[in-house]
């Protein structure tokens, strides 16, 4: 089927790659329930064959609908626009590269179509080899032309100085184009998503004096919903008739930097630092999962050593990361030259916490691993035995385990079902802190050389579930498939209670289309034959990659635990949504424990705008970059040359810069003959011009915004950008040398 209507099935249950970029995050506005514009897409299939020329049957139907949107609609215009595969992305700019028509009779339809299919690929082919990989081709969308008296592109956090407390949006007076393109000064906002409050109001040349109320209610409505539909911050272009607020396109945010303000103040490292969070950990996990770990981990770790502990853990972009002073303590103050591949990643390079220097240079590190092993070999074989007890105690719980029960649970057996899992965790973590150390103690005296180079033959529990994944992914083999639900099915991608465990990537259940295509490029085939050699290798190497892997071989287990866990919070959320305290199941992850306990025990009401707060900074923290290490906070650097005239505008892109300026009305005019760092000032750009930026170091515009297109590219592509530096284009000349600092907005001139 080559065309698709909104109230088709089929079209709701299309792929990306079917109805490219923009159609997709069309369907995604219409299945949330979002005002969009009455849309039909043509598939990348149907454009590939034109079959518009070839199915009469397919014409006639275009033409009935577009006729009747030609009859109702206000505009009189139709919208034909090209939605390709192909996206923006830090090494490449489409923007501009794809046409957009507007028609106003019938006779315009086929002859457009035409032109935009033919222009796809006459683009495709002189772009050649800068189309990254990935899926190509081009859908084309005919929607019903929205004449706004108010327009605008809305961001879920500022791109600039992200901060999770706050949503920004430009607005215009009249079409969004003018704002999309960098030309004008918008008026600017930001408000609270999670309750429609302004923050702040800034009125622009081009831009409205006011904003009605119920128009920042039904944008911060679309925001929230999007966000969760997409797991992540999202950038939405709308417009307004005076009546409703009509959303045009949405897209994931691909770039923001977090504000300062909400970086630690000293010298952390994440408590996963391989980031096994690999997404923010919820209200629920921060209340119940990291508080047990963190004591069994840090707490009681310290107090092994005779130390009290008086840190917490400090939470930025939703990961957990711990001080180094704690660090300091866990190990002793051993040297950093002494510790493992893995524990080197605690202090960086730029880090001085450790102390460097410790006589018996190298001995040491022998002696202490075989020292510690004689020491704790009780403990090994105490760990083992426990183990083995434990993982029998965890077999016949499961044997118990019904999950079709689960409704029938009165909240008092809820509640015991969950003391219950809870305490076998917080065993499993009593008897997992000695297998690291154990693991740790192996590793250090030699097994390393043992297990390098030979991983293939005896991989980890992880190492060898992620490689059947990626089989299946890329064979589809069908029994690779029942392995993985009758082996691996609990495993999580991280360890949150929201992480989606395999079975529901493989489902459906979850969103799983970035997730494949990750792992696809692996390209890995681990058919069911090639899995044997694992149990052949040589005695001497299981036994040590036993005690090295056995940290890997716990989690897996302690995993079953957190499956179950995560059915009876989702069960608890279905019992709060049937009380009418909450509104949607997946709301549970946003509570904490207390308020999760009050509400199940007593009925208590929850504050439902802080829920929405905190799905909200949920879904912002995923865009933030997550570093393994902070050191203290950054600020603006300090010129070591005389300054001379200095000019504040908006950074719209951030980074620091010196160069020399070329100062043109044309940008796309390339000057080989200035060499690098060169910064290119310009009245504006707009989103066909963006190709130009790559052979840029910086940009200075008199005009443009922070959600412009051409922001948003540079952004991607790390290229510092100062926007709203009225005639500046008349204040620098050609071969002037500058500084520009795009974080804060400041240019100043060098003296030499």
């Amino acid at each position: 089927m080559h065309f698709f209507l909104i109230d088709d099935e089929v079209l709701l249950k299309s792929s990306r790659s079917e109805i490219g970029g923009k159609g997709w995050g069309l369907v995604r506005l219409k299945k949330q329930g979002l005002n969009a514009p009455f849309f039909g897409i043509i598939s990348t299939e149907g454009v590939k064959y034109r079959i518009w020329n070839t199915d009469r049957d397919f014409r006639d139907t275009i033409i009935a609908r577009c006729q009747e949107i030609l009859t109702y609609s206000t505009s009189k215009k139709i919208v034909i626009r090209s939605s390709a595969c192909e996206e923006d992305n830090r090494y490449h700019s489409f923007a501009g590269k794809f046409l957009t028509e507007v028609i106003t009779n019938i006779d315009e339809l086929t002859p457009t179509l035409d032109k935009i299919a033919e222009h796809y690929v006459s683009t495709i082919e002189k772009e050649g080899e800068k189309i990254s990989i990935g899926p190509h081709g081009i859908a084309i969308i005919l929607q019903e032309f929205i004449v706004g008296k108010i327009s605008g592109v809305c961001f879920s956090t500022k791109p600039m100085n992200a901060n999770h407390q706050q949503g920004y949006c430009e607005m215009v007076i009249g079409e969004n184009k003018l704002l999309v393109d960098g030309e004008i000064q918008p008026t600017r906002l930001l408000f609270r998503p999670s309750t429609a409050e302004i923050v702040d109001f800034q009125e622009g040349h081009n831009g409205p004096q006011s904003l009605p109320e119920e128009l920042l209610a039904e944008l911060s409505n679309g925001l929230i919903k999007m966000e969760w539909d997409y797991r992540t911050a999202v950038d939405m272009e709308w417009t307004w008739d005076g009546e409703k607020v009509w959303f045009l396109q949405v897209r994931p945010i691909t770039k923001v930097n977090p504000s300062l303000n909400l970086y630690p103040k000293e010298c952390t490292t994440c408590w996963f630092f391989d980031q096994r969070f690999i997404e923010p950990i919820t209200p629920i996990t921060q209340t119940t999962l990291i508080p047990l770990i963190f004591r069994k981990a840090i707490i009681e770790g310290m107090n092994m050593r005779g130390k009290t502990a008086t840190i917490e853990p400090f939470y930025f972009g939703g990961q957990v990361y711990i001080p180094h002073r704690a660090y300091f303590d866990l190990l002793e103050g051993c040297p950093k030259w002494w510790l493992s591949s893995d524990l080197k990643l605690l202090f960086p390079d730029n880090c001085d916490c450790p102390p460097k220097q410790m006589k018996l240079l190298g001995i040491h590190f022998w002696l202490d691993a075989f020292r510690s092993l004689l020491k704790h070999w009780r403990d090994a074989i105490f760990v083992l035995c426990r183990w083995e007890q434990w993982k029998k105690k965890l077999s016949e719980k499961l044997s118990l385990w019904n999950e079709a029960e689960l409704s029938k649970l009165t909240t008092a057996e809820w509640l015991t079902q969950w003391e219950q899992w809870q305490g076998l965790s917080e065993e499993f973590l009593e008897i997992h802190r000695w297998a690291i150390l154990w693991s740790s103690y192996v590793y250090r005296l030699g097994g390393k050389y043992i297990v390098r180079g030979k991983e293939r033959r005896y991989p980890s529990v992880t190492t060898w579930a992620n490689n059947i994944l990626t089989s299946y992914l890329s064979t589809r083999d069908l029994k690779l498939l029942s392995l993985l639900r009758t082996e691996y099915s609990h495993r999580t991608e991280s360890l949150d209670f929201i992480s989606p465990r395999w079975e529901e990537w493989l489902s459906g259940e979850e969103q799983n289309e970035l997730f494949e295509m990750q792992l696809l490029e692996e390209k890995k085939d681990f058919s069911p034959t090639k899995l044997q050699p694992r149990n052949k290798a040589g005695l001497l190497y299981r036994i040590v990659a036993k005690f090295i892997h056995l940290r890997e071989e716990q989690r897996f287990e302690w995993e079953k635990i957190l499956n179950i866990q995560k059915k009876l919070l989702k069960d608890a959320g279905r019992r709060l949504v049937e009380k009418g305290i909450l509104t949607e199941i997946n709301q549970v992850w946003f509570i904490n424990w207390q308020e999760l306990t009050e509400a199940l025990i007593e009925g208590k009401a929850i504050n439902l705008k802080d829920v929405l707060g905190r799905q909200h900074q949920w879904c912002v923290e995923h865009v933030f970059p997550k570093p393994s290490f902070i050191n203290e906070g950054g600020s603006a650097s300090s010129i070591s040359e005389e300054v001379g005239d200095t000019w504040l505008g908006w950074g719209v892109s951030g980074g620091r810069v010196k160069g020399t300026v070329y100062v043109t009305d044309n940008p796309t005019s390339l000057p080989f003959n200035i060499s690098h760092p060169r910064i290119l000032v310009t009245p504006c750009l707009n989103p066909g011009q963006t190709w130009c930026l790559q052979y840029w170091d910086g940009v200075l515009l008199e005009r443009g915004s922070e959600l412009s297109h051409p922001a948003i590219i540079a952004r991607e592509m790390n290229i510092p950008m100062i926007a709203n530096l009225p005639e500046i284009t008349q204040k620098l000349t050609t071969g002037d040398f500058i500084y520009m600092d795009a974080t804060y907005g400041k240019v100043s001139r060098l003296i030499s």
